[in-house]
């Protein structure tokens, strides 16, 4: 929490913060559109790079 406070006194009250404090108001969402069924059981639909 030290740091996040430091970070906070820096550059300004509610820079960082916790998630659980949530947002005011929600401008985002996220796109579901092109997420895999079986994102978390198949190893094969983790997408490779290579740097």
């Amino acid at each position: 929490m030290s740091v996040l406070d430091a970070i906070n006194q820096r550059f300004g009250s509610q820079t960082l913060r916790p998630a659980s404090v949530g947002f005011e108001s929600q401008q985002w969402h996220m796109n579901q559109q092109a997420l895999s069924p079986c994102y978390t059981t198949q190893w094969g639909d983790i997408i490779r790079v290579k740097i």
